[in-house]
């Protein structure tokens, strides 16, 4: 029985132009294969050329400049170079082997029209790539007509919609709430949580008697929950949101009160309860789920949640042991993860190492899929892993990643890196040097090439002239030879202090740590290890590694010049190490003698911590301390810290106070582009008071700040909310002005179709009846599948 398998092998291209390569690696009854794969969004031709009398090569021409900035490829069965010109992009094949070529033209679905012809231009060619005999049958040459066919009043080829099963749905006229049903479990499965609100909402008023009402409205809590618990959500929406879900939750249980997701939704109802800070309410509701489906996994991920709650209430134990009540009674693995996670989370804090380690290992074992569903984040639980002592639990997950990436390059090249440096720290140098050479093998020009290079060397001895390398061999002969007594001790301290001269500190780092030394030489073996640790770091502070500064000086416990501490505290920051940063400012803080202005720039790094650390009461008071601070003393820059002030005021949603600092920014700092923050952040607050005044004097302001930077960061978005809110104010002129200027600016079809529908509907308000009939038709034309072209085209049937 004959098997195909695919592996992915490159994707290459992706220009302005949209030409794309892929190379796929194939295998048919134990012989290997390849198909390469060319298509761009315009046809072009690829063309034979004889290179010898055994060899061709084929070039194809694709029209348009692009950026495309890539290296000759070669792999086992072709050779592929690229080429620019001015107008064109030249690709260049060089099989090695047989080649088959193919064309594939317009699909029968699109078009009227059946051509028999062969094309000499198409937009995707297919070249098989074999050695030996090919698996494909070539078939005869058929004799038939070869104009082109017109079915002019037939129907393209259509599957239509399909049932739960696949098949085609017969009775498709009375079948529409299953399409509906189907495209909100689609939605929802690909996480587009605000769609599949809006989907079940039409689809609860166009199907009030569907045996789906409860999908429909069980699906909407699901998204309404997911929605409520994203990142950066306004306090005030996501109350809002809770408070709907509670609603729904309850409606839900009256109207399907047999219904197997009863536990489900009782558990949504809870944990909006938790969420609102009505506890006695939550614990109602837990209590029922608990009662009355004691087996159910949202009871179980209930009793989480409500020990969750009991841990912010700094009951730690009683958490502690709801957790493990949970992990050690569910059957449920996902449950038995989810509680595990917690318990190591928990301990982790807490500072028992041990026990951390403990549980996360639990996790690996049983269920790594837990991790691995997101390997970004699964190499980042790798790497805490790693800062945290478990290098063991760091390695193993390290490796399920690497054996999961298909298409992504980059984390691959993280990942082979991170493995090598881990075994090196384990001092298993062989595995060390095997996964750095594997990444240097795979990635050319990758951006870690110098590092692991550096790395690689480190393993081994590291020189800068001839003269070291002589001494270097005389010091290592003489180590080996004697290993103990007077001239095995006097080696290695000489040949240490040539490495630290040589600036091999790494080297001499590794060196020390193998030093089997004396009493007698302790203390100069200290001062050797605290100069090597001290340049290491150094070292890595100025090149912005920031992860290996801080392993290194928290492992040997060494500080480093003063002079860098505004640098090391950069790098706690941005490793997350916010104790750290939080300690080393307040001892720099603690300085009597220290400058106004050196205290106020220590201040400002303070701010950012709290800030990061979500203390805006104290950010709040600390912003003040600044503002009187350099006032007093007329430091410049000290008004810098108005930022800090506004992010602390709106947090703490004392919102009149944030809106007055706003003002003081925008007249000192007039037209920086740092003030489309502020401004963002007061927009989403004016649309919570559905203040729409508010909305679009600090929307124009943020267009206006993006126009001159030329960085459209908010954009569409900002453009939409300051359309909406001229509309609502009537100011239909301005609106149509900065809606055409969107136009202008965006290319991706659909966003266009939005904008186009805005303003036909600015139109309409206008009374200009033509004009808005041009707009809804240019959307509707729209080559995209949306709602907003599918308001198009219901208001052109009221024109």
């Amino acid at each position: 029985m004959k098997k195909l398998f695919f592996i992915l092998f490159f994707l290459t291209l992706h220009s302005l132009f949209a030409l794309t390569i892929v190379l796929n690696s194939t295998k048919e009854n134990k012989k290997d294969y390849a198909i390469l794969h060319i298509f761009d969004k315009t046809p072009f031709a690829c063309k034979k050329k004889i290179i010898n009398i055994k060899k061709n090569s084929y070039i194809c021409t694709i029209n348009g400049s692009s950026d495309i900035k890539i290296m000759p490829k070669k792999t086992k069965f072709i050779d592929i170079y690229i080429t620019k010109k001015s107008n064109s992009t030249i690709v260049t094949l060089i099989p090695v082997y047989n080649i088959k070529i193919f064309k594939i033209s317009t699909p029968l679905y699109e078009s009227k029209q059946i051509r028999k012809y062969i094309y000499k231009s198409a937009k995707h060619w297919i070249f098989l790539l074999y050695k030996g005999d090919s698996f494909l049958k070539v078939a005869p040459k058929e004799i038939g007509i070869k104009f082109p066919v017109y079915f002019g009043k037939s129907m393209m080829p259509s599957i239509g919609a399909l049932d739960l099963n696949g098949m085609p749905i017969k009775y498709v006229s009375n079948s529409k709430d299953i399409q509906a049903y189907l495209s909100i479990k689609q939605d929802y499965k690909r996480k587009r949580y605000r769609f599949v609100i809006s989907e079940a909402d039409n689809a609860l008023k166009d199907f009030p008697k569907s045996i789906f009402i409860n999908d429909f409205l069980l699906y909407k809590i699901r998204s309404v929950e997911k929605v409520a618990n994203s990142a950066n959500i306004d306090p005030k929406i996501q109350d809002k949101y809770n408070n709907e879900i509670v609603k729904m939750g309850k409606s839900w249980i009256k109207k399907f009160p047999s219904n197997q997701n009863i536990p489900e939704v009782l558990y949504h109802i809870a944990k909006a309860y938790q969420n609102l800070g009505q506890n006695s309410d939550a614990k109602y509701f837990f209590d029922i789920l608990i009662t009355e489906h004691p087996k159910n996994k949202f009871t179980e991920f209930g009793i989480l949640s409500f020990a969750d709650s009991l841990y912010n209430e700094d009951q730690k134990e009683k958490a502690l042991q709801l957790y493990k009540n949970v992990l050690y009674s569910t059957d449920n693995i996902k449950v038995a993860s989810v509680a595990a996670n917690k318990l190591a989370k928990l301990y982790l804090r807490m500072g028992n190492i041990k026990n951390a380690k403990k549980y996360y290992k639990k996790i690996l074992d049983a269920n790594p899929s837990f991790f691995l569903s997101d390997l970004t984040k699964a190499y980042n639980m790798a790497i805490k892993f790693q800062v945290n002592n478990m290098k063991q639990l760091s390695v193993k997950l390290l490796k399920k990643i690497l054996s999961k990436i298909n298409h992504n390059p980059g984390l691959k090249g993280k990942v082979l890196k991170a493995l090598g440096d881990e075994y090196a720290a384990l001092k298993n140098y062989k595995l060390a040097s095997m996964y750095y050479k594997r990444y240097l093998k795979s990635f050319m020009y990758g951006q870690y090439v110098d590092e692991v290079k550096r790395s690689l060397d480190g393993l081994f001895f590291n020189v800068s002239d001839q003269n070291s390398t002589k001494l270097l061999n005389y010091y290592n002969k003489l180590i080996k030879k004697y290993d103990n007594g007077n001239i095995y001790q006097k080696a290695n301290i000489l040949k240490i202090k040539l490495l630290i001269k040589e600036k091999n500190y790494k080297q001499a780092l590794k060196s020390l740590k193998n030093f089997q030394y004396i009493q007698k030489n302790k203390k100069i073996v200290q001062k050797l290890t605290k100069k090597a640790v001290q340049n290491i770091a150094v070292y890595n502070l100025k090149k912005e590694n920031c992860f290996n500064t801080v392993k290194l000086l928290n492992e040997y416990k060494i500080e480093i010049n003063k002079k860098y501490d505004l640098k090391l505290v950069k790098c706690y920051l941005d490793t997350s190490n916010y104790n750290r940063a939080f300690t080393l400012v307040k001892k720099r803080l603690k300085n009597t003698k220290l400058a106004p202005s050196k205290k106020i720039s220590w201040l400002k790094v303070m701010a950012k911590i709290l800030y990061e650390q979500h203390k805006y009461s104290k950010l709040l008071s600390l912003s003040n301390d600044v503002l009187s601070l350099g006032q007093t003393y007329g430091v410049k820059g000290y008004k810098e810290i108005l930022y800090y002030k506004f992010f602390a005021l709106f947090e703490l949603r004392k919102y009149d106070l944030a809106l007055k600092t706003a003002n003081k920014i925008e007249m000192i700092f007039k037209n920086r582009y740092k003030n489309e923050q502020v401004y963002q952040k007061l927009v989403n607050y004016a649309k919570t008071i559905d203040n729409n005044l508010m909305v679009a004097q600090y929307a124009r302001k943020i267009i206006s700040l993006q126009k001159r930077y030329k960085s459209y960061v908010l954009s569409p978005g900002i453009e939409f909310d300051y359309i909406t809110a001229l509309k609502k104010l009537n100011k239909y002129s301005t609106a149509l002005k900065i809606a055409n200027n969107l136009l202008m600016r965006i290319h991706k079809k659909t966003l266009k179709d939005r904008v186009l529908y805005e303003i036909g509907d600015i139109y309409m308000k206008l009374k200009d009846v033509k004009s808005a009939k041009k707009s809804f038709k240019k959307c509707t034309d729209l080559n995209t599948t949306s709602g907003w072209k599918n308001l198009c085209k219901e208001s052109l049937k009221f024109l």
